[in-house]
């Protein structure tokens, strides 16, 4: 004893044993009540921490025997375990410090809690007595708590069978709670069980993406077809979806090629190897393929090829994620089929209605003439009105005497000539009235084809082509009415001329037929005048028409130009759409 504390047995007679303790160090018992055990006859195994004479801290095992004579002696017999308590001090330490970053908690084999620690407290929310003496129950959800699983579970861990799996528990404020559990039995130095470790990860953050992930993978099934290729394009795996979009059976697809898929007419298997080729350097791809049904058919697809690293970092598999879209792109085509032929309609309506310009540009043109020969048929039935003036002054002064009127009969005769060759040139003007107004007639009927031509774009067309066959219509009226003029004219020209000859045969009849020549005379010169207003009207009326063609050639120009911006549109929203 003296060696072990390196003390005196002078220094150890007489002293209180308790002042050996190391004050520093929490012993494993209480002295003062293991000394009331052994003053009450009690044999006690105590081990001390005590301070040797060296400073040095000594662990003793000390046994302690009350003495059989009675006197109140008490023997102790004392081991050094100093070492053996080093190293469950090391390895205590050890196990604290392996356990700091991790949730344990302890069980018995029924299940009820023994200890917690600190980091499997937080994780569930609960304090420490809230937890030590209840069962494990408490952190499961109720519908849990009476199944069967849950009771073999315990019954399996009970017969020492360890666990380690993922589960889901509940807080002490009823939130969920993923952990990464490692159920362990404990047996003692005798082999039997004691107890259940359990070793406690919280996975919540990664189970909820995990969950988020397979479960937006399963939606991804039920919606899309999806495959997986090895990184030479074998076909791996093959859902629902596209082995019944394609017609397979999965024996017959799965290990096979994605090139069985790709026909080789167009070019297709030439296209899938670049496509393969651009997979295997790490990029996707994606857009529209056409693949081969199982019955030789086609279908359109909208894929998106998405290579995969494993964990070297090296691409191992592709994954397809695809739809169809078959109606849409043959939905498509017919759309451009549409467009072509729709373009094709729309350039031959501009070239349509550019012709009608033309065509109106030209009746303008021809208007305008037919103003200026109207106009001038006008001046000259002016002119013939004077004339018919000058002859009927003649007549009046020849009948203040009849000499004058034989000296004037010579001057009337030939005023009867000039009067006859204005009517025969009258109706050579009538004659060209009549040809003009065919001409205008001819116009509007073609104005009224152009416009039907036009469609919509040439209602307003049609009406204005309407409005010059009208007038067409007025001239040709006009024209009859002169002709009808003229011929009277030239009948008053030959009674004229009758009647001068009947002057040269006897002077004595002249007087009584002076006022039937003036009478003659004045009718000629309001018929004159009649004449002459209807050339103004129908120069009036060709101007018109005039004007008419120049809105219908305007109005053609103005169609043409939006008819090339509504194909301009068109073009630009075709080229959108197909985009």
């Amino acid at each position: 004893m003296c060696t072990l504390l390196q003390r005196e047995r002078a220094d150890l007679i007489g002293l209180d044993q308790r002042a050996l303790l190391d004050s520093q160090v929490v012993q494993d018992a209480e002295p003062d009540a293991v000394w009331a055990e052994i003053q009450a006859g009690m044999a006690k195994r105590v081990d001390w921490c005590w301070t040797a004479g060296d400073g040095t801290r000594r662990w003793v095992c000390a046994d302690y025997t009350p003495s059989p004579t009675g006197r109140g002696a008490v023997e102790m017999m004392v081991w050094d375990v100093t070492e053996r308590r080093e190293r469950e001090r090391a390895v205590a330490m050890r196990w604290e410090a392996i356990t700091a970053g991790i949730a344990m908690i302890e069980f018995d084999t029924q299940g009820n809690i023994l200890a917690a620690n600190d980091t499997f407290l937080g994780a569930v929310g609960y304090e420490r007595d809230e937890v030590v003496g209840r069962h494990h129950r408490i952190f499961v959800e109720p519908r849990m708590r009476d199944s069967a699983d849950y009771a073999d579970f315990w019954r399996r861990l009970g017969s020492g069978q360890p666990f380690s799996d993922r589960f889901k528990r509940q807080r002490k404020d009823g939130r969920p709670i993923w952990i990464r559990g490692s159920y362990t039995p404990v047996r003692d130095l005798d082999g039997q069980l004691t107890g259940v470790v359990k070793l406690v990860a919280d996975v919540t953050d990664e189970t909820l993406r995990a969950l988020s992930f397979e479960s937006q993978v399963a939606a991804l099934h039920r919606s899309m077809a999806v495959a997986e290729f090895s990184i030479d394009g074998t076909i791996e795996t093959a859902n629902t979806n596209l082995l019944s979009l394609l017609g397979y059976e999965a024996s017959a697809l799965v290990g096979q090629s994605e090139a069985v898929l790709v026909g080789d007419d167009d070019g297709g298997r030439a296209a899938l190897a670049d496509l393969w080729q651009t997979l295997r350097s790490g990029d996707h791809w994606t857009g529209e393929v056409a693949r081969r049904t199982c019955d030789g058919g086609k279908v359109w697809l909208q894929v998106s090829y998405n290579p995969v690293a494993g964990e070297s970092g090296q691409i191992d598999k592709v994954v397809l994620v695809a739809s169809d879209v078959t109606a849409q792109v043959a939905a498509r085509q017919r759309a451009e089929r549409t467009a072509a032929d729709l373009e094709r309609k729309l350039t031959h309506i501009i070239a349509a209605i550019g012709d009608v310009s033309g065509r109106s540009d030209g009746a303008a043109d021809a208007s305008q003439q037919a103003e200026h020969t109207v106009q001038s048929m006008a001046g000259a039935a002016a002119e013939m009105r004077q004339a018919f003036d000058r002859i009927a002054h003649s007549v009046q002064q020849s009948c203040s005497t009849v000499e004058q009127s034989m000296a004037d009969s010579a001057a009337a005769r030939t005023s009867s000539d000039a009067m006859a060759e204005a009517a025969t040139a009258l109706t050579g003007i009538v004659d060209m009235i009549q040809a003009i107004a065919s001409q205008i007639n001819m116009l509007a009927l073609n104005a009224t084809i152009e416009s039907a031509r036009a469609g919509e774009a040439g209602k307003g067309f049609a009406v204005v082509a309407g409005e010059v066959k009208r007038l067409a219509g007025q001239v040709g009226g006009a024209t009859e009415q002169i002709t009808e003029v003229i011929g009277r004219l030239q009948a008053l020209a030959g009674d004229v001329v009758a009647t001068l000859e009947r002057m040269r045969g006897s002077i004595e009849g002249v007087g009584s037929h002076f006022e039937d020549v003036n009478d003659l005379v004045v009718a000629q010169t309001a018929a004159t005048q009649e004449i002459a207003d209807n050339m103004h009207a129908t120069a009036a009326a060709v101007s018109h028409i005039k004007d008419s063609l120049s809105t219908i050639s305007s109005a053609a120009v103005q169609a043409e130009s939006r008819a090339q911006e509504g194909l301009a549109v068109f073009k630009l929203l075709r080229d959108q759409s197909l985009a």
